[in-house]
């Protein structure tokens, strides 16, 4: 078995992964139809993150690495990756529906 890549007190700061649930600020600008492109990247990026963290659960269980070390990285993969992927379609959503609104709008 090689060195664990944490000790078992870091493995708690993972749950200041949780903190990305801040990016759900951005379904305000969502409903008006602002910002869109910087919205979906970011969600799209956290996406990203929590496959990568996933990804790295599945390396560090291969390698041998403690338990500590893989149930950290998968269950902060994990529940990132999930939240994130569901509310993605309620993102695009609340965009779509503002820009009906904007299309209704200009038609009056």
């Amino acid at each position: 078995m090689t060195d664990a890549w944490f000790s078992p007190d870091a493995a708690r700061y993972f749950s200041f992964i949780s903190l990305l649930s801040l990016c759900s600020l951005f379904a305000i600008p969502a409903q008006k139809g602002q910002l869109p492109g910087l919205a979906v990247g970011v969600w799209n990026a956290v996406i990203g993150f929590g496959l990568l963290l996933i990804g790295a659960a599945g390396v560090a269980a291969l390698s041998g690495q403690p338990w500590h070390v893989t149930f950290a990285l998968s269950l902060s993969g994990f529940i990132v990756a999930l939240t994130f992927a569901l509310t993605r379609r309620a993102l695009i959503r609340g965009y779509d529906e503002a820009a009906v609104r904007r299309t209704v709008a200009a038609d009056l």
